[in-house]
């Protein structure tokens, strides 16, 4: 079964930000910001600020302003707003004044976000985990277990033939309408005698009605009007077909939203370790994993290294030393006596490394002669 990568499975913002193309160190320095706001603040009782204290953007109308004019450059009505990026009068935020590292860089990324397309960020088609449309009940709630998402793509036969996508909700509501039909149908029935007994867990989801529509996009569609079609039709999930009307992947709404505020996490996301080894020589190490970090576990010298002084990160160094995201398993060779192999790489960024210590930087084995 073909598999998607869940919603959570991004780690960090600055691997988002490091392992680009430019690699960049000095956008990438601050934490990752908080969402921005798109409505009028709360009333000051919800407030975390000092009595008598005006809320900062409300304080500030110049950054209120701005703020309404890119989001509404990303709302509904903005099909002129890509017509004009597309001619070359492009969208260009000003430089404000008096905000924070982390509004400067969330500022940006709104203002970049004409320019990024589906293919820059979709899940690829390899990696979408899907329902076929015969599955049971019961292995559906064991897919959705299994992989954490909140929502499944269900397709007939392949990927080729998607018919919509379930909601894990929408599937416990047909579970509890189930075991509490059975009770309601018996009047002298307590409630604590809900009967779920009845619920078969055999019966194909096909049967179950409670297939949602999906929205089908091309890979070359501009992100922000993504949006604002997902926002129209409240629809989160959409999947991107080729010119022959294929599957070519999957893009959630959450996927557009982590370009501009960084990746998100859940209560539900597990801490990775960024190093972990793997033999005698081998490391299979987080590309947004600190330099000075595999400076300090591994006894790597950077400083000999140009380009290390410009990142802060491994996938950002090896971006930058070849002026490009390299594929998946390809191995580089960017400092001596280290080899590195990508193992997980999309069209955007760099995710996992393996390290590979040779020559004479490499352990010999402790002899057993």
């Amino acid at each position: 079964m073909n598999t998607i990568l869940p919603e959570r499975e991004r780690k960090k913002h600055k691997q988002s930000r490091e392992t680009g193309p430019t690699g960049d160190k000095g956008s990438t320095k601050a934490s990752t910001p908080p969402a921005p706001a798109s409505r009028a603040p709360e009333p000051a009782s919800h407030s975390r600020q000092a009595p008598g204290e005006e809320p900062a953007i409300a304080a500030q109308p110049e950054r209120r302003s701005l703020l309404k004019g890119l989001f509404g450059f990303l709302g509904n009505h903005q099909d002129n707003n890509f017509e004009q990026a597309e001619t070359g009068d492009e969208f260009t935020a000003p430089e404000p004044a008096g905000w924070t590292v982390q509004e400067k860089r969330m500022l940006a990324n709104i203002a970049e976000l004409h320019g990024a397309r589906v293919a820059d960020i979709m899940i690829p088609r390899a990696d979408i985990e899907a329902l076929e449309l015969n599955k049971s009940l019961g292995e559906a709630l064991q897919l959705f277990e299994q992989s954490g998402h909140s929502r499944l793509p269900v397709y007939a036969e392949t990927l080729d033939d998607p018919r919509g996508m379930i909601h894990i909700r929408d599937l416990l509501n047909y579970i509890t309408r189930v075991g509490f039909g059975r009770a309601e149908a018996d009047k002298g029935e307590a409630d604590s005698d809900k009967n779920f007994a009845a619920l078969n867990l055999n019966m194909p989801i096909s049967r179950l009605d409670i297939i949602r529509d999906v929205l089908f996009v091309p890979a070359s569609q501009p992100a922000g009007r993504l949006l604002a079609r997902m926002q129209a039709s409240r629809t989160q999930m959409a999947l991107v077909i080729d010119e022959h009307g294929g599957t070519d992947g999957l893009v959630s709404m959450e996927d557009i939203v982590e370009l501009i505020v960084g990746d998100i996490e859940d209560e539900h996301d597990e801490a990775e370790a960024d190093i972990v080894k793997e033999g005698q020589n081998s490391w299979i190490i987080d590309a947004a994993a600190e330099l000075e970090e595999l400076q300090d576990k591994l006894g790597m010298d950077f400083a000999d290294n140009a380009l290390a002084q410009e990142v802060d990160t491994l996938g950002g160094l090896i971006v930058t030393a070849l002026d490009r995201i390299p594929a998946r398993g390809e191995k580089v060779e960017i400092m001596p006596d280290y080899i590195f192999q990508i193992l997980d790489a999309d069209r955007r960024r760099i995710k996992r490394i393996r390290l590979i210590r040779c020559g004479p930087q490499a352990e010999t084995p402790p002899s057993h002669s």
